[in-house]
């Protein structure tokens, strides 16, 4: 027997609504700001990684590449 069939379900419009987030321009800025230091992370852990599997020629290759 499923125990979901004993939850009572609630009906949508009894639910109380959420109250809208307005997001200020100094909150904006600052999502970008956390989002661009993941991005950073990742570049640099990715970077790092490069260089603890690729010989140093190899690294120059991959490097004269991206740019």
């Amino acid at each position: 027997m499923k125990l979901r069939s004993l939850l009572h379900r609630r009906q949508s419009e009894k639910l109380p609504l959420l109250p809208e987030a307005e997001l200020s321009e100094s909150t904006d800025a600052s999502l970008r700001a956390v989002f661009a230091s993941r991005e950073k992370k990742k570049t640099r852990a990715a970077e790092e990684r490069l260089e603890r599997l690729l010989t140093p020629t190899e690294l120059d290759l991959v490097r004269e590449h991206r740019l």
